[in-house]
């Protein structure tokens, strides 16, 4: 199967200032995916899938404080269980329609969450 990836690079700090500094700096995430389908570098598991760890993204020159570096790589539980929930209410409008693998993967994540 295809690997995928997904980043949210619109996340803000407490200062309300986006904390990834921008488009340019995405070839620094690139690497690591491209890294990782290489098996170059390793990940840690969280419910939502596997994480870089911090010493394999190139963080030089970005002035990102520790926090910053942090809360891109961080799972909130809280955020992810409303998440969850949105879409409990969002695959409700495709009913049958909507394939099942989504619920048992949306099920999936919601124990191991319950479980932390």
């Amino acid at each position: 199967l295809p690997r995928i990836f997904q980043v949210n690079w619109f996340q803000k700090n407490a200062q309300g200032k986006f904390v990834w500094p921008g488009f340019g700096e995405n070839i620094r995430v690139l690497k690591w995916i491209a890294d990782r389908c290489d098996n170059k570098v390793d990940a840690h598991h969280t419910p939502i899938g596997n994480l870089p760890n911090s010493s394999d993204i190139d963080f030089d020159d970005l002035n990102l404080s520790p926090a910053d570096r942090k809360q891109l790589l961080a799972v909130d539980k809280k955020d992810w269980i409303e998440e969850l929930d949105d879409l409990d209410g969002h695959f409700g409008e495709y009913g049958d329609r909507t394939p099942p693998q989504f619920k048992i993967i949306q099920e999936r994540i919601r124990k191991e969450f319950n479980a932390t």
